[in-house]
């Protein structure tokens, strides 16, 4: 049996990115989105999808290198800089392996209760902009910890040694070795697995902004049995957007593929069931 969560990562961001991804739901096969919960105005638009897109499953995009924390500066010191922002993408370069971990516990912590705060059900967890591959065992330790904790699922580790040329370009920037990004991700799958949070069988690279309806249909006709998570960037780019991500108009060509008729006929057609990690996770606790 083929299932499918088709998840689009960043809700929150601004709000329309937010109106982007509740119509790829809508008008889509979109099933579940990651809210981003220091950026924008992710609890606004988290009501707005609870009362405008109440089947949208909504999980929290751990964010620890961009904007400034949802927690006090003061008990994050080791994640901001002197202006009491976030490190950004070279800052967590340089970083991300040697993070307090207890700065980072309060800061997850506090994105994922800024969430709870709105009564909304948690779907999931997994992190923004770093991939859990480039965090210490420590950090990947914490966030299964949380995952147990607020009894939700999370996302698999990629890895990235499987992918030669984006993923040499990805991981060297962290100072690691297709070597230790394949040990790594061996031990985070290991403790995954050990620590019995529900995850999908397998994570699909978000890059569903670089294809097109076609390749979409492509995608789709090869998907493996099991159940499979694709992340993508969906949502309505604009100038507020382009003021803090590289990631703009891609975002457009996301919502343009998730709700293409062509796209919708190829599940019906290849027996897919789409669906969230909420859903299958209730299914499994049922046995």
């Amino acid at each position: 049996m083929k299932k499918l969560i088709v998840n689009a990562d960043d809700y929150g961001y601004t709000s329309n990115i937010s109106r982007g991804i509740r119509d790829s739901f809508t008008k889509g096969i979109l099933t579940s989105t990651s809210a981003i919960m220091n950026f924008g105005a992710p609890i606004d638009d988290i009501y707005v999808a609870m009362e405008e897109t109440p089947g949208l499953a909504i999980g929290v995009h751990l964010n620890l290198y961009k904007g400034k924390p949802v927690a006090p500066v003061e008990k994050v010191k080791t994640l901001v800089n002197d202006d009491g922002m976030m490190l950004g993408k070279q800052g967590v370069v340089d970083h991300a392996l040697i993070f307090d971990i207890e700065d980072m516990e309060i800061e997850c912590r506090a994105q994922i209760d800024a969430f709870l705060s709105t009564g909304c059900k948690l779907d999931h967890i997994n992190t923004h902009g770093i991939d859990s591959i480039c965090f210490s065992t420590e950090a990947w330790g914490l966030f299964l910890k949380l995952s147990q904790e607020y009894n939700c699922a999370t996302r698999v580790p990629i890895n990235w040694g499987l992918f030669p040329e984006g993923g040499e370009l990805y991981y060297q920037q962290f100072g690691l070795t297709k070597d230790q990004v394949v040990a790594k991700y061996e031990e985070q799958m290991n403790m995954l697995e050990e620590s019995g949070v529900f995850h999908a069988d397998r994570f699909g690279i978000p890059v569903v902004y670089e294809q097109s309806p076609k390749g979409m249909v492509e995608y789709l006709k090869a998907l493996p049995d099991g159940l499979t998570e694709y992340a993508c960037h969906a949502g309505y780019s604009d100038a507020e957007l382009a003021k803090f991500s590289t990631v703009t108009d891609e975002r457009d060509r996301a919502v343009e593929i998730l709700i293409s008729p062509v796209v919708r006929k190829a599940i019906e057609e290849n027996d897919i069931i789409l669906t969230t990690h909420t859903k299958e996770y209730e299914l499994f606790r049922i046995g």
